[in-house]
Parts: structure tokens; C-alpha cells; sequence
């Protein structure tokens, strides 16, 4: 809910990788990265970032997370 509110987004606008819409231009590639790094080793990702608010202005964000994994690994 915070997301939708912060964004402006709606949860079909934000599925899938939509949510990168709202992240800079510049960022995104970081973002990406230290994602895909806390899924493959299961590391806490944190990182800082900006992203665009309902009113179409950059704020950075401070976002944090924990990779879940299903029995299999996955």
C-alpha cells in the first residue's frame, strides 16, 4: 500500500518489473544488481536509490529486504 501511495502506481503498473519504472534512470542498473546479488547468495540487500513520487519527483529511498526462498532453493 505504502508503494502504490509513495508512487502513484497501481499494482498492475508496479507488477512484473513495472516497478522499475519509478526508480532513476541512473539507479536502476545498481538497484538491479544488488538485487539480483541478495536472491543468488541470500545476502539482506539494502540500498539507496531514487525514486520518482506521485507528483513526478525524485526522492531517494532507503529500501530494505530479505530474499525468501521455497524448499527447492528458488
Amino acid at each position: 500500500r505504502r508503494w502504490h501511495e509513495f508512487t502513484g502506481m497501481t499494482a498492475e503498473q508496479s507488477e512484473g518489473n513495472g516497478w522499475q519504472n519509478a526508480v532513476h534512470p541512473r539507479d536502476l542498473p545498481a538497484v538491479k544488481a544488488q538485487w539480483r546479488h541478495s536472491v543468488e547468495t541470500g545476502a539482506p540487500y539494502e540500498t539507496e536509490y531514487r525514486i520518482r513520487n506521485a507528483a513526478g519527483i525524485f526522492e531517494w529511498v532507503l529500501s530494505r529486504a530479505v530474499p525468501i526462498q521455497d524448499l527447492s532453493g528458488h
